[in-house]
């Protein structure tokens, strides 16, 4: 049956948003009408946006062919009744343009329509008229479709001038600059965009709208230019959780726009690798949407594909494709079968099936959703469309089609340069992978200018994204690593380029190996100085996080569970605050291995270890899923300079770790337990022998004749004492030279002098032993009242004998709470004898102050240790396995390990008297000290060189914890040390230490001299009792 003709007035009303208290009444224009038309700027398929549809609009691909119509037969029936210049016409032509571009209609005719309906209401309204607004809407989304940049900027400007003067309802005003700043973000104007959005921002808190949704969904915009355009999650994710914050202000719990906050934060939590909070968060959205909206719509339909997302990720393929498939098929019912939308679901069944191995079928869902993705002109689209191309390269280059998968490769970069940053992500992989599709094609020279790109891009984007990010949230995001150095390092080491030929390689394995332990400890300082207010709120919410974790007794498991989380919540609240601090740190200095090369001492060797995923050499099997990481694999480089002040660096291999790491743990228990077993020695010697051959001896010739070996370690190499390796010609590596000094990193030659001390700290020592672990409140506090006046000697407690203890828990820890730890009473005596030689050297009575028994506590240390030049902890350390219920992704690793003081068996009671000092000291709490003024920390318990193995930051634990806080060097321990032993290595050198000697000399000679001991009175010279100690930092 025939629709009767819809009255022109009538029809018109329908399409207008009525904003009459938005308009003056000297605004009106005899028309009959109060108020403008007001669209939604973006289409629906846009699956991230928030904003609601309005009725008139048809989403769904079966109604659009019917709105054009009506909208064409309006236009005819208004220009019969009112002409072709009123302002009734300009309204019909603008409503038929977007019916239009929902529909993907010629973008000639949309523009003839918007520019004409433009050219109407200048003709009938004055300069800098509210009624100009639909107009100058409908032709900026003409010219961001048409990437005119220019007209872009002029048109929006026109607009804001208007919203700024003329408009007075701030509903209104949020409305149109929401739909500019998209318009501007569209066309790559992301600083304008941020700026309009800023604006309103103030606009909105000043009209005291600070709990309205138009604020959140202000926020909401701000986070999706951050995360979406701009690549940043970090930023992004403060901006949605501010719009989360609005949103429970305002009262709208379980509403539509809670839904797209939420899920907007799950994107970010995604982006940054938080993939548990992720899922919380992304099924908290799809629940809201499922009751609020329903299962058919389209923003549920977004729901499923995320989580099909991230589910892919997690290489959980059967859910993730049943969760694709969900959303594709959403999304196909709702927007038709050619929609971008589309795009979304069928790249993540693509890498499901790229995943699975099934070759076919991911090309497949890639060519549709290139297809999708290409009746789009945006940014973020072309950014999609970029990604695809990727990923199709890598299907293609699979099958050995290189130069398919170069072309595409070369259109992935093409989008990814036009459309993002030069340090985003996008571009980064991008580069990366048609640097590999190059190199398969047998173009390894070309392909290393591609890998330095897309290097130099991914390093840039960790550098911003940490700095914005908390301790655990950094490590997380630093995991993934630098995936185009792994791939030259690969070329480098099987002898396919050489450091001639790519410089870059050496200077980015230096530049990279400390971006996350320097960007903590950098924002760390910054913290206390900007806001110390806040760092002391903060220090207090971790100490009460890490005593929660280490408490764990005495309460149900529910119970304890309940109070961590609490204490992880207000620890992050406040981490991720004072992560905002980083925001204004300039980037760290540029550094090169030639400069490196330079700071080398006279007769000494840099040995540089690296650990890097090294894939397969042949390219059929060289091209795995995105994200998919291959197997590790070791290498050296050595850096020496010659006579003539020449600099030179050579590239050894070394191996796989899935071969070397085994050696290492070999290693490792056979010396630590080699006072228990008959014959261990020889067995020991085998062990370390193996090792050797792989980890020294072809790095070897290339130290020679250099006096001092300058080692940075990587991976579990750091675990490894090289002097108690066997040597070639019988004896250790102590033995025959060189003498060998650990650097936390290549960067530590070129400080020096340039780190800044503490100027509150003076030339004396702070030595601590024998905490009594049992000591109990009163016991505590008494002894901090009678603690000696800074620089007072301490009484010296005589210990006639005892039994010697183990400095350290034997067994795996995996449970913080059931923690204890037995007296260590010669740690009492090492602590005076050393204070005792310190006094002698210094001829000062009151260069040392002892710590022991009650007196060595968490409180007294804390306090006084910024505020001497040497540190000296004889005490029980541990570091716990991320196992069972410590295996956490939002468990950091600086929690896993840390030292007992006195009070530490009491901590639950300590705990619960009201006390934040409970006798144990974390990782996390000594990395929060500032120890800029500390030259020489000790630690001399067991294992106090031992960490968590991780991906981005190498071994985590006390070592690393000593280095933030400021500490130039630290000696420490790789394995379990008998009481006695320490304390006779201890002594043998500070002795020499206090003579004048340099740390690796000093090192040393106090080996050698524990060593002929042993063999001087028949005692097996395993490197248990010797061999532990490790010096670390300033070498001089």
């Amino acid at each position: 049956m025939r629709r009767a003709p819809v009255p022109v007035a009538i029809a018109l009303a329908a399409a207008t948003l009525l904003v009459g208290a938005a308009l003056g009444a000297s605004e009106g224009e005899g028309n009959g009408y109060r108020g403008v038309w007001i669209y939604r700027h973006e289409p629906i398929w846009r699956w991230q946006d928030v904003e609601e549809q309005l009725a008139e609009m048809h989403p769904h691909h079966e109604k659009r062919q019917e709105e054009i119509a009506r909208s064409r037969a309006l236009l005819d029936e208004v220009r019969r009744a009112r002409g072709d210049a009123s302002a009734d016409t300009a309204r019909a032509m603008e409503l038929l343009a977007r019916s239009l571009w929902n529909s993907r209609a010629s973008i000639d005719e949309v523009c003839s329509l918007a520019h004409g309906a433009l050219a109407i209401r200048r003709r009938l309204f004055e300069e800098g008229s509210p009624r100009l607004i639909p107009g100058l809407l409908t032709a900026l989304d003409c010219t961001t479709r048409k990437e005119a940049v220019g007209e872009t900027l002029e048109l929006s400007r026109e607009v804001r001038r208007i919203v700024r003067t003329r408009v007075r309802d701030d509903t209104f005003a949020s409305q149109i600059l929401h739909s500019v700043a998209r318009a501007l973000k569209t066309c790559g104007l992301y600083d304008d965009s941020l700026e309009t959005l800023f604006e309103l921002e103030r606009r909105l808190l000043a009209a005291g709208l600070g709990a309205s949704e138009d604020l959140a969904k202000t926020y909401y915009e701000i986070g999706k230019v951050w995360l979406f355009f701009l690549e940043d999650a970090a930023e992004a994710r403060h901006w949605y959780d501010r719009a989360a914050d609005v949103v429970r202000a305002g009262g709208y719990e379980g509403t539509r726009l809670d839904a797209l906050i939420v899920n907007s934060q799950a994107v970010a939590a995604h982006a940054l690798g938080d993939v548990r909070r992720a899922l919380d968060l992304y099924r908290r959205a799809l629940r809201i949407r499922e009751k609020v909206l329903g299962p058919d719509h389209e923003e549920t339909g977004q729901s499923w594909n995320n989580i099909g997302e991230l589910l892919a990720g997690l290489g959980r393929l059967d859910e993730a494709r049943a969760a694709l498939e969900r959303a594709l098929e959403n999304w196909t019912a709702v927007f038709g079968p050619d929609d971008q939308a589309l795009g979304y679901p069928l790249t993540g069944l693509a890498e499901v099936a790229l995943a699975s191995g099934d070759l076919k079928r991911a090309e497949e869902m890639l060519v549709k959703a290139e297809a999708a993705y290409s009746h789009s002109d945006g940014a973020n689209e072309a950014l999609h469309r970029s990604e695809i191309f990727g990923v199709l390269a890598l299907v293609e280059a699979k099958q050995g089609r290189f130069d398919e998968a170069v072309r595409d490769a070369e259109a992935a970069v093409d989008l990814a340069e036009r459309y993002g940053r030069p340090e985003s992500p996008t571009y980064a992989e991008a580069a990366r992978v048609l640097a590999l599709v190059l190199a398969a094609r047998g173009g390894i020279a070309q392909s290393l200018p591609w890998l330095e790109r897309s290097a130099l891009a991914s390093r840039g984007h960790l550098q911003q994204v940490l700095k914005l990010l908390p301790e655990t949230a950094a490590l997380r995001y630093a995991s993934e690593g630098v995936p185009a150095l792994d791939q030259a390092l690969s070329l480098l080491f099987r002898g396919q380029t050489t450091l001639e030929a790519a410089p870059w390689i050496g200077d980015e394995v230096a530049r990279s190996r400390t971006l996350l332990l320097d960007s903590l400890a950098r924002r760390r300082r910054a913290a206390s100085t900007a806001d110390p207010a806040l760092a002391v709120a903060l220090d207090d919410a971790r100490r009460v996080y890490a005593a929660v974790l280490l408490a764990g007794t005495g309460r149900s498991g529910e119970e304890h569970a309940r109070e961590l989380e609490r204490a992880r919540r207000a620890y992050e609240r406040l981490a991720w605050k004072a992560a905002e601090i980083g925001r204004a740190l300039p980037a760290p200095e540029e550094i090169t291995l030639a400069e490196i090369g330079r700071a080398l001492p006279a007769g000494a060797v840099l040995v540089a270890y690296v650990r890097y995923e090294n894939p397969p050499p042949d390219p059929a099997e060289a091209f795995a899923a995105p994200g998919a990481h291959g197997p590790a694999a070791y290498g050296a480089l050595v850096t020496r300079r010659d006579a003539e002040g020449q600099i030179a660096t050579a590239a050894v291999p070394l191996g796989p770790a899935a071969e070397i790491d085994p050696l290492i743990d070999r290693w490792r228990s056979c010396v630590a337990g080699a006072r228990s077993r008959l014959g261990a020695g020889r067995s020991c010697d085998a062990a370390g022998e193996s090792l050797r051959r792989r980890i020294w001896d072809p790095v070897a010739p290339l130290a020679r004749p250099a006096r001092l070996a300058l080692v940075v370690p990587a991976g579990a190499i750091a675990l490894v004492s090289l002097p108690a390796l066997p040597a070639p010609e019988g004896g250790f590596l102590l033995e025959h030279g060189p003498t060998f000094h650990e650097l936390s990193a290549e960067r530590d030659l070129l400080e020096g002098d340039r780190r800044v001390g503490n100027t509150g700290s003076d030339e004396r020592l702070l030595a601590l032993g024998d905490p009594d672990f049992d000591a109990g409140t009163e016991a505590l506090a008494a002894a901090n009242e009678l603690l000696p006046e800074i620089g007072s000697p301490a009484p010296v407690a005589k210990v006639a004998s005892a039994r010697p203890a183990m400095r350290g828990l034997r067994p795996p820890v995996t449970d913080l709470g059931g923690l204890r730890f037995t007296p260590l009473p010669l740690s009492r005596s090492e602590a005076e004898e050393i204070a005792r030689l310190f006094r002698e050297r210094t001829e000062r009575e009151r260069a040392a102050l002892v710590l022991s028994g009650a007196r060595a506590n968490e409180a007294a240390f804390r306090a006084l240790a910024p505020r001497f030049r040497y540190l000296h902890l004889a005490t029980h350390a541990f570091v716990a396995e991320p196992s069972g219920a410590l295996e956490d992704d939002d468990l950091t690793p600086f929690l896993l390990s840390g030292l007992a003081l006195a009070g530490a068996n009491r901590r639950s009671q300590l705990r619960a008297s009201g006390s934040l000092h409970d006798g144990i000291l974390t990782a996390e709490e000594i990395a929060a000290l500032d120890l800029r003024g500390v030259e020489w920390a000790v630690l001399s318990g067991c294992e106090t060189a031992a960490g968590v193995l991780h991906q981005g930051a190498g071994i985590v634990g006390l070592r690393q914890a000593f280095e933030i806080a400021g500490a130039r060097t630290l000696v420490a321990t790789l394995w379990p040390v008998r009481d006695d032993a320490a304390r006779a290595f201890m002594e043998e050198l500070y002795r020499r230490r206090l003579d004048g000697m340099a740390v690796p000399d000093a090192m040393r000679d106090a080996a050698l001299a524990l060593l002929r001991d042993r063999r001087e009175a028949g005692l097996p010279d395993a490197p248990e009792t010797w061999g532990a100690f490790v010096a670390s930092g300033d070498w001089r």
